[in-house]
């Protein structure tokens, strides 16, 4: 198939030195055609190794596995102090309740009677 010169002017974005002249040039990295950089420059493609790639992938997983664990911990621990909170005001509460009860008794028997 050949080549456009367009879209293949879009793609040169790796810069090297040309293998003949030694002047800048820019070429298409990893492309499988030879782009005249000094010393294959541009062919040079690092592929990292399966072993490097799934110690990134487990990185990642024990990362992120950290991290909804410590945001589990801190809601269990919020859910807590909450529980015990309402536990310590409930008393109160219950006085509350029948002070209000009082009040709408009165209010109700102030308009009725």
């Amino acid at each position: 198939m050949p080549r456009s010169e367009t879209t293949d002017l879009w793609k040169a974005v790796f810069a090297c030195r040309h293998r003949y002249t030694g002047r800048p040039i820019c070429s298409e990295a990893c492309d499988g055609v030879d782009g005249l950089c000094e010393g294959f420059a541009d062919e040079q493609c690092q592929v990292y190794p399966f072993h490097f790639l799934l110690l990134y992938v487990a990185a990642t997983i024990v990362m992120l596995t950290a991290v909804v664990e410590v945001g589990l911990f801190l809601l269990r621990r919020k859910a807590l102090t909450r529980q015990a909170t309402v536990k310590r005001l409930k008393p109160r509460m219950s006085l509350l309740e029948r002070e209000m009860e009082v009040r709408r008794e009165v209010i109700c028997w102030l308009i009725y009677h």
